[in-house]
C-alpha cells in the first residue's frame, strides 16, 4: 500500500525558492519523458474519433476483390480484417497492462514523488490591508515502497496473470469461432448455387415440357387441359427459382458479412464468383474426421479454447480468494522524504502499518463474495463441458447422417434421372399422364437439391467439430465430381 510522503512546515528562504523552480522543472522533465506515451494516444485518439462523425466514414472505400481464394483463404481475411478478431487482441494487451500495473504496486517498488509550490499571504495586525504580503516557496521529494502485506501484491499478480491466459485462449477461441461462421457460410453460399442451378434445370425442364405439349396440342395429340397442367408446372418452377435465387442473395449476404466485408466493399462476384459447374460438382474443402462423440469429448477437454478460457478464470477466481484473505491482515510500508523548503534541508522516514480495526465485517463479507465467486466459476466450467458434450454428440450425429443422406441423395439421384427419362420417352407416345411426367421431373430436381444439401451439411458438420473440439482445421481442397460425388479432380 503506497503513502504519500508528507510536507514539513513551510518557512521562507531563498533555498527554498530556488528549489520551488527546481521541482517545476522536475516536473516538466517527467512530462517530456511520457511525450511518446501521449503522442501515440492523441494518436490513437484522432484515429478512432473519425469514426464517431459521419461525414469522414461516408466515403465509398475501395472496392475489394479476391482471386483464386479458397476456404482457408477467406479464414485468414477474416480473421485479420473482423472487429471480433481486433477486439480479442486488444483484451489480450489490456490484460498485459493489467500485470504491469500491478507489478508496479508491487513489493519493495519505489514510487518517487515531487511536488513544488508557492503561496502568499497577508501578515495583518490591529488593521486589516493587502497592501503588505509575503510569499514562501515549498518544495519536497517522497520516496514510498510497500515492505511486506501478506501475500496481497502475489495474489493480485496471479489473478492479472490468469487473466492474461484467459483472454489469450479467448483470442483463439474467437479465431476459432471466425473459422466456423465463414466455413458455415461458405458451403452454405455453395450449397445455394447448387440449388438454383437445380431450380433452373427443373425450369427448362418444364419449359421444354410445355413446348412439346403445345406441339401435340396442335397436332391434335394432346388435350387442352395438358397445355394447362403444363402451363402451372412451369409457373411453379419459376416460382421455385425466384426463391433458390432469393436464398443465393441471403447466403451471399451472409458470406460477406462472415468475412467482414460491407456492402459498399465489394460484392459476391468481387469477392467469391460462382462456379460454373456447381451441380454435378461438389467443393470439399475440409477433411472428413471419423472419430465417435465420447473420443471427441475427450480430445476437447484437453484442447478446447472455451474449457481452457473457464479453466483460466476459475484459477483467478481463487487468486481473488487469496487477495481477499490477505486483505484481512496489515500492510506495511516505508515512507522517506527530504523537504527544501527550509534553508536546513530536513529528512525525515517513518515506516507505517495499517489495519482496519472494525468495517462491520466488510472485509469477511468480500471473502465470502469471492468465495461464491469461485463455486460459481467452477459450475460454469462444469455447464460448460455438460453443454459441449451434447454440442459434440449433435455435430457427430450431423456428420454420420449427413454421409448417409448423401448416400441416400445419390442413389435416389441416380433412379430419378433414370425414371425421367422413362417418363420422358413415354411422354412422347402418349403412354404417361401428365401427372406422372410432372411428377417425375419435380423428384429428379428434388434429388439434385438433395444431394447437394446433403454434402455441404456434411462439410459444415466438420467445421463445427473442428471449433468444438478446438483441433486446428484440416484443410484438403478438392472437387468432387460425378453423379455421387466420387471421382477427384484437383483444385
Amino acid at each position: 500500500m503506497i503513502r504519500r510522503a508528507q510536507s514539513v512546515p513551510e518557512t521562507r528562504g531563498p533555498c527554498g525558492r530556488a528549489f520551488g523552480a527546481g521541482c517545476a522543472l522536475a516536473a516538466l522533465l517527467a512530462v517530456t519523458v511520457g511525450c511518446d506515451t501521449i503522442r501515440n494516444a492523441r494518436l490513437e485518439q484522432a484515429d478512432a474519433l473519425r469514426y464517431a462523425r459521419h461525414s469522414e466514414t461516408n466515403d465509398a472505400p475501395d472496392r475489394i476483390r479476391f482471386a483464386g481464394f479458397a476456404l482457408p483463404d477467406f479464414v485468414t481475411y477474416a480473421t485479420e480484417n473482423r472487429p471480433d478478431m481486433a477486439n480479442a487482441r486488444l483484451a489480450v494487451s489490456n490484460a498485459v497492462l493489467a500485470v504491469r500495473t500491478v507489478q508496479a504496486d508491487g513489493l519493495l517498488v519505489p514510487h518517487v514523488e515531487s511536488s513544488a509550490g508557492y503561496s502568499r499571504r497577508t501578515d495583518n495586525g490591529r488593521h486589516f490591508t493587502f497592501s503588505h504580503m509575503d510569499g514562501d516557496p515549498t518544495g519536497t521529494v517522497g520516496l514510498d515502497f510497500l515492505v511486506y502485506d501478506f501475500g496481497r501484491t502475489d495474489a493480485a499478480e496471479a489473478e492479472a496473470r490468469e487473466n492474461l491466459a484467459a483472454a489469450q485462449v479467448k483470442l483463439r477461441q474467437t479465431a476459432f469461432t471466425v473459422f466456423r461462421e465463414v466455413s458455415e457460410s461458405y458451403f452454405t453460399l455453395l450449397e445455394s448455387d447448387a440449388k438454383l442451378e437445380a431450380a433452373h434445370t427443373n425450369e427448362y425442364m418444364y419449359a421444354e415440357h410445355l413446348r412439346r405439349t403445345e406441339a401435340k396440342f396442335a397436332a391434335e395429340e394432346a388435350k387442352k387441359l395438358d397445355v394447362l397442367r403444363a402451363r402451372v408446372d412451369l409457373s411453379d418452377a419459376r416460382l421455385a427459382t425466384i426463391v433458390a435465387s432469393n436464398d443465393l442473395i441471403t447466403a451471399s449476404a451472409a458470406f460477406l458479412q462472415a468475412l467482414g466485408i460491407k456492402a459498399d466493399e465489394g460484392g459476391r462476384e468481387d469477392v467469391f464468383p460462382r462456379r460454373r459447374d456447381c451441380l454435378n460438382a461438389a467443393v470439399q474443402e475440409l477433411d472428413e474426421s471419423a472419430f465417435p462423440d465420447v473420443e471427441a469429448l475427450s480430445r476437447a477437454r484437453e484442447l478446447s479454447p472455451e474449457l481452457a478460457y473457464l479453466r483460466a478464470k476459475l484459477r483467478a477466481a481463487s487468486a481473488n480468494v487469496d487477495w481477499r484473505i490477505a486483505d484481512l491482515y496489515p500492510s506495511v510500508s516505508l515512507d522517506a522524504s527530504l523537504s527544501f523548503t527550509d534553508r536546513i534541508w530536513n529528512f525525515s522516514w517513518a515506516a507505517k502499518a495499517l489495519q482496519s480495526i472494525y468495517l462491520g465485517h466488510k472485509k469477511t463479507t468480500a471473502v465470502e463474495q469471492a468465495v461464491v465467486a469461485l463455486k460459481a466459476a467452477r459450475e460454469d466450467l462444469l455447464a460448460a463441458e455438460q453443454k459441449l458434450s451434447g454440442e459434440i454428440a449433435k455435430a457427430v450425429a450431423t456428420r454420420d447422417s449427413a454421409r448417409k443422406a448423401l448416400a441416400a441423395a445419390c442413389v435416389k439421384l441416380h433412379q430419378a434421372a433414370e425414371n425421367l427419362a422413362t417418363a420422358q420417352a413415354q411422354w412422347q407416345f402418349g403412354d404417361l399422364s401428365r401427372v406422372d411426367y410432372s411428377d417425375a421431373v419435380k423428384l429428379y430436381a428434388e434429388a439434385l437439391s438433395e444431394r447437394a444439401t446433403a454434402f455441404y451439411t456434411g462439410q459444415r458438420a466438420e467445421a463445427v467439430l473442428f471449433e468444438l473440439v478446438g483441433v486446428s482445421p484440416i484443410y484438403v481442397e478438392r472437387t468432387l465430381v460425378g453423379p455421387g460425388f466420387k471421382g477427384e479432380s484437383a483444385k
